[in-house]
């Protein structure tokens, strides 16, 4: 699990050179594995600067360039009968304009349940910059190299106690 990039452009998809840093997206991940038991740690960490240009709307919004720092740590055990994975995420973000900066942290945990018959329970619960949380309840059908899988999840959003904007999802895949 061990990976680094170094890539050109400041922004999301820019094949463009627009800018002179350079952005680094680092991983070292470790795992242990015993008989019916794996275990993962893995840090990862990245450092650059995003572009976004100027919006002309509605609304109208001017163009933003910020630096960022992101680090992040994972923990995750499968066995015969679960699959469970926590992970942390820490971030600077330094914005042309300074009420844009931020300092953005997130968590969540995630659990999936393993049967013979490679279906499934999966419960996540999430916490983005200190925002009220989200609690996502669902089932997959199919191992992670079956040639079809799908999953159907239910997304349950609260604002100081009061339920907005669930989400059902479906998701499915064929590989041919």
């Amino acid at each position: 699990e061990d990976e680094a990039t170094l890539t050109n452009g400041a922004g999301l998809n820019v094949q463009a050179e627009d800018d002179r840093r350079k952005n680094v997206f680092g991983r070292l991940g470790l795992a242990w594995k015993a008989k019916k038991l794996k275990l993962g740690l893995g840090v990862s960490a990245a450092s650059g600067t995003m572009n976004e240009p100027a919006v002309v709307g509605p609304p109208p919004e001017p163009a933003l360039s910020f630096d960022f720092k992101r680090i992040g740590v994972d923990l995750s055990a499968d066995t015969r009968y679960a699959f469970a994975v926590a992970e942390y995420a820490q971030g600077d973000e330094q914005a042309s304009d300074p009420d844009e900066s931020s300092e953005p942290n997130a968590w969540y945990v995630l659990m999936a349940g393993k049967t013979p018959w490679d279906v499934g329970p999966v419960v996540r619960y999430d916490v983005f910059d200190g925002e009220s949380p989200r609690w996502t309840l669902g089932a997959y059908y199919g191992p992670p190299r079956a040639s079809f899988r799908a999953i159907v999840t239910y997304e349950i959003f609260s604002e100081d106690g009061d339920r907005h904007d669930d989400r059902l999802l479906i998701w499915s895949q064929v590989r041919f």
